[in-house]
């Protein structure tokens, strides 16, 4: 079972200012952070959550979304903490929920996170892990191929004019070969969402209501001002999309939002990858 560990203290915790992790304990792997808020501190007010590994960065999001996002999982609501999870607790198997979890035991110089601050009167902000063992190096006498593997979140901003059918491309990587856990949108307007791969429909005409109601019949929960297409919500992660094709060529994705009015749309890919494809 995990762990629960504290983590070293967050530096230059205060209103209007970027608090940091410098660096998270090596040689287990982060299931995922726990943040405990002090103080007149709500998750509104943490406006960007980034982490790094090596340098590169594989998280970027604001706390009032991730809090939106978490709660569409059915996770707990709790106006004192907020979690990121990088393993999916609920998936089918034990090999499903580590895929994404951070494995820092080989190739992971450094691991750190930002948090910016907002108008918070005397915040304190404190960061727990739940950590597992190592993942295993081999699997049945072969090499474990999500040693390696993280679960990423991709931040795209999009600014759509008028009521129409808007072409966007999503955030998947400088390097194509992940795989598509969830595409969330935060939006204001937003009344549909269709997706494609290769031309074949994943999500053909994607009614926000209609959408919402086959996610909620299993593990998902509507969230207003949110719309996600989600192609592991019966929470199996063998659902996940690839980004690339059988014979490794990159595939092609359309991603059709409908708005009603203009809007601006905030969008997060959770992707599974590698640090070298980000």
């Amino acid at each position: 079972m995990p762990k629960l560990i504290k983590l070293p203290p967050i530096q230059n915790v205060g209103a209007n200012q970027t608090a940091v992790l410098p660096q998270v304990p090596h040689g287990m792997t982060y299931d995922s952070i726990v943040l405990a808020l002090g103080g007149t501190f709500t998750k509104a007010q943490i406006t960007g959550i980034r982490s790094r590994i090596n340098g590169k960065q594989f998280v970027d999001i604001t706390g009032s979304h991730l809090d939106a996002e978490n709660q569409y999982k059915k996770k707990t609501a709790d106006a004192s903490y907020i979690s990121m999870d990088f393993a999916e607790r609920t998936a089918r198997t034990v090999v499903g929920e580590q895929i994404g979890a951070v494995d820092t035991s080989i190739g992971v110089d450094t691991f750190d996170f930002e948090f910016d601050i907002g108008g918070a009167t005397s915040p304190t902000l404190d960061a727990y892990a739940l950590i597992s063992p190592p993942k295993p190096i081999n699997i049945g006498g072969q090499p474990n191929q999500n040693k390696r593997t993280i679960s990423a979140i991709l931040k795209k901003v999009h600014s759509l004019s008028g009521a129409a059918d808007h072409n966007v491309t999503m955030p998947l990587g400088s390097r194509l070969g992940g795989l598509i856990k969830r595409v969330h949108m935060h939006h204001a307007n937003v009344t549909a969402v269709e997706v494609r791969k290769d031309g074949t429909y994943l999500q053909q005409e994607g009614l926000i209501g209609l959408v919402s109601f086959v996610q909620d019949e299993l593990n998902r929960a509507a969230q207003s001002g949110h719309v996600c297409f989600d192609p592991t919500f019966t929470d199996n992660q063998s659902d996940a999309v690839s980004t690339i094709r059988g014979d490794g060529s990159p595939a092609s994705f359309e991603f059709t939002i409908t708005t009603s009015a203009t809007d601006t749309v905030t969008s997060y890919t959770e992707m599974y990858t590698t640090i070298n494809r980000l």
